[in-house]
């Protein structure tokens, strides 16, 4: 019944195909181009060319007119000279955000001045005698004190935070290693602390002179061992101890962003660079940097600037590597 019921509209459906084939259009799309494009098709033999600048480099310290400073080999300019202790003592110092903090041992006080060293802002008593400074955060620091322990300071406040008490671990300088845990050092001693609960994680004998440390990573440190010789040490592993025949009673140790290494040689009177893998790079006499007796040595973060004070005028200069 169905067959039949379509059967009278298939000759229909038949007679509309034909009709609709009849009426199909055959279109062709061609393409003329203007003499313009066809005059540049015939005398175009390239576009262009292309050539590598060397000159483009990778910013290591993320600041590409710093990675144009070359430290090793550039003159060093005295920027500012400032007299921390009044003609005599010792100072560390280093700075924090725009900001130049020194310890004043023979006052018992931190001073701030600002980034060039040229006005004194405020300082702060402390409860003993100050041997070390150090950034905890953006705006916290610590400083060391014998007989004290460790101070907590806000560096904008400028006030007194919390002083951690550390009995029976002697206490000199001081780096911190992260937020929680810094390295105490002493004449023979390294302790690390945690600074939360004021506990020690570890203790190492030295040979003698590590009145300085630096921390360098999570496991890199370095510090003197000897009166002539400083150590780098990766986790349990000396990477490398240095000497030099003008290199006696180091003290201070710094590291600029380009990651060169400072140690300042006390009694020789000069601050020794050198590489993250103990090569010698160069002497740096002591009155290249306006001062006599080379104490503590710290760098600005990403630039070309360093801080570098006295161990026997109580002086601070701020120098740039051009």
């Amino acid at each position: 019944m169905e067959v039949n019921k379509i059967e009278p509209k298939i000759s229909e459906l038949e007679q509309e195909v034909k009709d609709l084939v009849k009426n199909i259009k055959s279109v062709k799309v061609v393409f003329s181009p203007s003499s313009l494009i066809a005059d540049f098709t015939r005398n175009a033999e390239t576009f262009g060319s292309i050539k590598v600048d060397k000159s483009s480099v990778i910013s290591l310290s993320g600041n590409l007119e710093i990675d144009k400073v070359d430290f090793r080999t550039g003159k060093i300019n005295i920027l500012q000279t400032i007299d921390v202790c009044n003609g005599a003592g010792t100072t560390s110092g280093i700075f924090i955000q725009n900001l130049l903090l020194f310890t004043v041992r023979g006052k018992n006080k931190v001073v701030k001045y600002n980034s060039e060293g040229k006005s004194l802002q405020s300082e702060l008593a402390l409860p003993g005698s100050p041997e070390d400074i150090a950034v905890v955060t953006q705006f916290k620091v610590a400083v060391s004190s014998p007989g004290q322990g460790v101070c907590l300071v806000d560096s904008d406040k400028m006030i007194l935070l919390q002083t951690l008490n550390l009995p029976g671990i002697p206490v000199y300088g001081i780096s911190f290693v992260n937020e929680e845990l810094f390295i105490i050092s002493d004449s023979s001693t390294l302790t690390w602390i945690n600074l939360s609960s004021g506990q020690q994680v570890n203790q190492k004998t030295t040979g003698g002179q590590s009145y300085f440390v630096l921390s360098l990573s999570q496991t890199d440190y370095m510090y003197a061992d000897s009166r002539t010789t400083v150590d780098y040490v990766v986790g349990n592993t000396k990477k490398f101890t240095y000497t030099n025949s003008e290199f006696i009673y180091p003290r201070g140790l710094g590291v600029d962003c380009m990651g060169n290494l400072y140690i300042a040689s006390n009694s020789s009177r000069n601050i020794h660079q050198i590489t993250n893998e103990g090569d010698f790079i160069r002497k740096i006499p002591a009155s290249t940097v306006g001062i006599f007796n080379p104490w503590a040595i710290r760098f600005t973060t990403k630039s070309n600037k360093m801080v570098v004070t006295c161990g026997t005028s109580g002086k601070a200069t701020i120098c740039e590597f051009v």
